[in-house]
């Protein structure tokens, strides 16, 4: 193609164009050149944005099998908490109802011993006032010591009226000195008897 524009040319214009073309050459040579660098420099590109590529593609389906292996793994965690949650919610549970029995058990028992301790502490105030009361305060009793008096009716020296005496002693003294207060009023009460026997007889004519 440059030839036939050459042979176009006029002779006189031969050394132009002779110039021409050889800068035009060198220019193509240059162009050709910058085009070799560009294409090196785009295939390198290339290159590395292939390796980029497949870097991320690598990256990125290692990231998502990460990914996805916490999010399994954090599930089951989940799950096994949510498990321990409600195994400790029921033990939870089963605690706070023993505690509850066992505080109904006790607050019963202590009702109980309230009750027992209040029936023991009457019964001991009353042993203890029965021990408290003086032993001189002993029931009373009474004996009556029947005594006969001979007296003379005045109407008929024949006839002898016997008059029935009672006495009657309340002691409130102790046991142990009753037979001998007994004994001593029974005595007393004879005699009064002889003596008023032996008065009767002497008055009779």
């Amino acid at each position: 193609m440059l030839r036939r524009w050459k042979n176009r040319f006029p002779c006189s214009n031969k050394i132009n164009a002779h110039q021409l073309c050889t800068s035009i050459d060198s220019e193509l040579k240059n162009v050709y050149s910058k085009l070799e660098i560009l294409s090196n420099e785009n295939n390198l590109l290339r290159s590395q944005f292939d390796e980029l590529q497949e870097r991320y593609e690598y990256w990125i389906n290692g990231e998502q099998i990460y990914l996805i292996q916490r999010i399994e793994k954090l599930e089951n965690e989940n799950q096994y908490l949510h498990e321990t949650y409600q195994t400790y919610q029921i033990q939870n549970e089963k605690c706070i109802q023993s505690i509850t029995n066992l505080i109904i058990k006790v607050l019963s028992n202590q009702k109980e011993l309230r009750k027992t301790d209040a029936e023991q502490d009457d019964a001991n105030d009353t042993t203890q006032s029965n021990k408290k009361r003086p032993k001189n305060q002993l029931p009373t009793r009474s004996t009556s010591c029947t005594s006969c008096h001979v007296v003379r009716n005045q109407s008929d020296d024949s006839q002898y009226t016997t008059t029935t005496t009672t006495t009657t002693n309340t002691n409130t003294n102790n046991e142990s000195i009753w037979p001998h207060q007994r004994l001593l009023i029974v005595e007393d009460q004879d005699q009064k008897t002889t003596n008023q026997s032996s008065g009767t007889q002497s008055t009779i004519p």
